[in-house]
């Protein structure tokens, strides 16, 4: 079954780094993995290889916590450049982000901030979206 275009992929539960080792040693059952993309976004090390073993044998679904899409500035090019690639690796069916802002000039303040209720905001987060 599919809703909104996505398909259903049954229970998933997030992929964090203290349930590695049981995941991988015994492949509990359950549909897929929910990663935190920004943890990924890496060339290489334990994120990756930990990643990869389990796409051995489980699908992973990325969500975002960092892509500001109503920031004061668009997304990063840098950013959507690492994300892209990470969607390749992880062939996500779907990925998806926070709707709010993270930051200003190149600083990131590590929190969900919220978007006004304003008609300007709408406009700004759907110019991004289309971009995105």
């Amino acid at each position: 079954m599919q809703r909104l275009g996505c398909p259903d992929l049954g229970l998933g539960i997030g992929l964090r780094v203290p349930h590695y080792r049981t995941i991988l040693e015994q492949k509990p059952e359950v549909g897929f993995f929910e990663i935190i993309s920004e943890n990924f976004m890496v060339p290489g090390g334990n994120p990756i290889y930990h990643l990869e073993r389990v796409l051995e044998t489980y699908r992973v679904v990325q969500h975002g916590v960092s892509m500001s899409i109503g920031g004061p500035e668009p997304p990063s090019r840098e950013y959507l450049t690492k994300l892209k690639a990470l969607v390749k690796r992880v062939h996500t069916p779907w990925l998806s982000d926070h709707f709010c802002w993270c930051g200003a000039a190149g600083y990131n303040l590590h929190d969900l901030l919220p978007l006004p209720y304003t008609r300007e905001a709408i406009e700004i987060v759907s110019e991004r979206a289309r971009m995105v």
